[in-house]
């Protein structure tokens, strides 16, 4: 099993869920400011983490277009977020 820390979960669970509802992904901002993050780098960080772990993605080039893999979609569901 892929180890997520509890505030990467936190970020995969809120990107998925403001993609679902708005049909884009957050910006890095959004995201700092839902997670009551002072710091837009240490967002930045997770995601990089989180790609590592192959369970989210980005396309390269555009903006707003973070999404979870497959992986970080069964990670979502067996934590019930």
């Amino acid at each position: 099993m892929t180890e997520i820390t509890d505030r990467q979960l936190e970020v995969l669970s809120f990107i998925e869920k403001f993609r679902v509802k708005n049909g884009y992904a957050p910006s890095v901002e959004e995201m700092a400011e839902e997670l009551k993050v002072e710091s837009t780098f240490s967002i930045r960080k997770h995601i990089k983490a989180l790609q590592a772990k192959a369970l989210l993605n980005h396309v390269a080039g555009q903006q707003r277009n973070v999404f979870a893999t497959p992986l970080g979609h069964k990670i979502l569901l067996e934590h019930s977020l």
